[in-house]
């Protein structure tokens, strides 16, 4: 164990300015990070499952290419809008029901709702998400992944309206 009693005042300064220039020269290779940085971007950009990501008024901060293709829409067509606006006009009550909820919770899994695409046409999904408080920048954020299900539901329909 050092003694740092028989050390002067200015000693000690001199060495914790000589310990502050050694801590400064440490080079960090980050290399590394950037790497695992861009395969985790890939791998949700990429994901063959759509993605989204919220602030707490709903507002898409981003989509993955996913979401984008079944929608129709590009990237700047869905981010910095509300998901409220792609969202069929009697499910808008539901998605800021899901999205209050989500905060409130945390977790939210088969939530259903319908959205729109560029083409009008209705989209049956169902919605799994969670939230998390950044508190760097004091933002509620939601994470939502939204399964299509349209097809399924079609068939249920279909299943139910025949018995």
């Amino acid at each position: 164990m050092l003694n740092y009693q028989n050390k002067t005042k200015k000693e000690l300064i001199e060495e914790l300015i000589a310990l502050k220039k050694q801590m400064n020269k440490v080079e960090v290779d980050e290399r590394p990070l950037k790497e695992n940085e861009l395969n985790i971007y890939s791998l949700f950009k990429n994901a063959p499952i759509s993605y989204l990501s919220l602030n707490k008024k709903g507002v898409i901060i981003t989509a993955n290419n996913a979401f984008i293709k079944e929608l129709g829409y590009n990237k700047t067509e869905l981010e910095n809008h509300c998901i409220c606006e792609f969202t069929e006009q009697n499910e808008i009550k539901k998605v800021t029901n899901f999205i209050k909820s989500v905060i409130k919770i945390g977790e939210i899994f088969g939530h259903l709702i319908l959205l729109k695409n560029k083409k009008e046409e209705i989209l049956t999904y169902s919605l799994s998400g969670n939230s998390f408080y950044d508190p760097l920048d004091k933002q509620f954020y939601i994470h939502i992944i939204l399964y299509n299900i349209t097809e399924q539901q079609k068939a249920l329909n279909a299943l139910s309206s025949s018995e």
